[in-house]
């Protein structure tokens, strides 16, 4: 993909015979940024088989590493010369400058214009702009209250001379730029996101010409909806339901997105006889905002429309109601609902691979039921489980997972909520857990949050070898502290017994902690009193240490090599994983 743009580095580029003089008699050199190593990176990879064609430059691939024959070599063969960054940019090919252009900044790219015709034509060429995003507005968290913020940004000169960009994002009402750019530019993208402030009448019907308008464009493949207020005008209902319609049969779109405070009362207007069928595109449909019976049938609607082509649903606040629609998905191979009553039909998601269960406080009730769709799900491969009840409603869930005996589950994510009620503790409460993974052959990776009690992680360790040899990685978070006695500092762990005896008997084992440095910022006093060791580790653990001085801490015994890259085992939530040896 494209060196991040956020982290730059000041280049003089030379504009070689048509550089203009300052008053000074000096020769005029504009100054612009790059990412570091961009030129390294780029320029110095060669494919001499087939020559690139501003045809080829101009086609929809995403990243320049997945075209072929897009590389190139300025010190060899002989044909080019370069001088630390200083390139005489007009005796380069247009295919070369096209590539250089792509990582100059946006302002200079614009910048760009005035310096001379021929980079005037190629600053605005298609293969420029279109990883690139306009942003109209950032959500940043406040400085003071850590509140989320808007922060706007002027894209009037992107929406009038870029031809197309990757992301698109406008507030509406929003005073600059006008909306009326937003419906008359020509510059199409491929993700747009509409976050609506005022969901009033004309604030949704601006909304619906603009995505019209980028549906016309042919470039639009993901649409955001995002509504940031509630509505409260009486026109509202009819203007949401006309623009979630929209949204829901815009041509060629593969991802759909609807979010925040959505008006209740949405119905889709029957389509007028003799108009022609529409044609199934989407695959992702994320659904988060409070449903009732009415808004459920937009869902349905959404889900008859793109039947035959949906893979991916994720629904949050699901009724009952949409649980046939979901289970008729042919396709569907990844589904994320909050558990509900009356959830048996989506035992027929036969080809369904990864699934991801919520059980919120009002849903206690779909515990049972949710067991039974586990028991009955065989073919799963990832499977994240949340519960608000406590370690106990997890063992029911685990439990349902691994009461058929064939479960195929490689990689299972359980995790409750701090305060929902007591961990796994004592030889009694940890065996249940025990007899599942045994039941569980296919497990490799098992990711524990505040599941497991500090004082069970011992035993728990110790078991591994004959509950589940085969696993490959084991996380676990702990709700305990350091400074309370219900955690290890991460210099313990690394001399912990237990992790040293899994990793003895399962040499291929990864372990994952979220542990605290000492309160007092001083080193482990139990180990730091002998020969001081894993001083490189201790000595990372201080420079990125953080306020709560929290370590997410990741364990191995076996032999670094290339072909074991631990960093695909990090838990998921826990951030930057520190890796260490034993």
């Amino acid at each position: 993909m494209f060196p991040d743009q956020k982290e730059k580095v000041a280049c003089c580029i030379n504009f070689g015979a048509r550089r203009r003089k300052d008053a000074d008699g000096g020769r005029r050199q504009r100054k612009f940024t790059y990412p570091p190593s961009t030129l390294t990176i780029t320029l110095t990879r060669l494919v001499e088989t087939e020559p690139p064609t501003l045809a080829r430059l101009a086609g929809d691939s995403s990243s320049i590493g997945e075209r072929e024959g897009i590389a190139f070599n300025l010190s060899a063969p002989q044909r080019y010369t370069m001088a630390g960054v200083e390139l005489e940019l007009l005796h380069l090919p247009d295919e070369i400058l096209l590539l250089i252009l792509q990582y100059v900044g946006q302002q200079d790219l614009l910048a760009c214009r005035v310096a001379c015709h021929r980079l005037a034509r190629l600053g605005l060429h298609r293969a420029v702009w279109r990883h690139r995003r306009a942003m109209g507005f950032e959500e940043r968290k406040g400085l003071y209250n850590g509140e989320s913020q808007y922060h706007f940004n002027c894209v009037c000169p992107v929406l009038r001379l870029a031809p197309s960009v990757r992301t698109l994002a406008l507030r509406i009402p929003e005073e600059r730029p006008s909306p009326r750019l937003y419906t008359s530019t020509a510059c199409g993208a491929t993700k747009l996101a509409v976050a609506l402030s005022a969901a009033g009448g004309p604030s949704l019907l601006e909304a619906v010409a603009v995505v019209r308008h980028q549906e016309a464009l042919g470039r639009l493949r993901h649409l955001v909806l995002h509504f940031t207020a509630q509505a409260k005008n009486g026109d509202a209902d009819a203007a949401t339901s006309e623009l979630l319609e929209s949204a829901a049969l815009t041509r060629g779109l593969e991802q759909l997105e609807v979010r925040g405070f959505v008006p209740v009362d949405i119905t889709v207007r029957a389509r007028p006889p003799g108009t022609p069928a529409h044609s199934p595109s989407l695959k992702v449909l994320i659904a988060d905002f409070a449903y009732s019976n009415k808004s459920a049938s937009f869902i349905d609607y959404v889900l008859s429309v793109h039947r035959d082509t949906l893979h991916e649903v994720l629904l949050y606040g699901c009724p009952a109601v949409t649980a046939a629609s979901v289970a008729s998905l042919p396709k569907l191979h990844t589904l994320s609902v909050d558990a509900f009553s009356g959830m048996a039909p989506l035992s027929a998601c036969e080809r369904l691979r990864t699934l991801s269960l919520t059980l919120w406080y009002g849903g206690m009730q779909a515990v049972p039921e949710a067991a039974d769709l586990l028991k009955s799900l065989h073919k799963l491969n990832k499977c994240d489980l949340t519960t608000w009840g406590g370690a106990d409603t997890a063992m029911v869930l685990i439990n349902g997972l691994a009461a058929s005996g064939c479960s195929q589950v490689t990689r299972l994510h359980v995790a409750t909520q701090p305060g929902s009620g007591p961990e796994l503790c004592g030889r009694g409460r940890l065996e249940p857990l025990l007899s599942a993974l045994a039941a569980l052959p296919a497990l490799r990776r098992l990711y524990l949050d505040r599941v497991l009690a500090f004082s069970a992680c011992s035993e728990f360790f110790r078991a591994l070898e004959t509950a589940a040899p085969a696993l490959q990685c084991v996380g676990v978070l702990l709700s305990g502290t350091v400074s309370a006695g219900g955690n290890l500092c991460p210099h313990a762990w690394l001399h912990n017994s237990a992790v040293k005896d899994a990793m003895r008997a399962n040499p291929g084992l990864h372990v994952q902690v979220e542990t605290q440095l000492h309160a007092a910022g001083g080193p482990c006093r139990k180990w730091n009193r002998k020969v001081p060791c894993h001083a490189e580790e201790v000595a990372s653990w201080r420079q990125g240490e953080s306020k709560s001085k929290i370590v997410s801490l990741g364990i191995f015994a076996h032999c670094q090599s290339d072909k074991c890259n631990c960093a695909r085992f990090n838990m998921p939530g826990l951030g930057t994983v520190k890796w260490c040896k034993i």
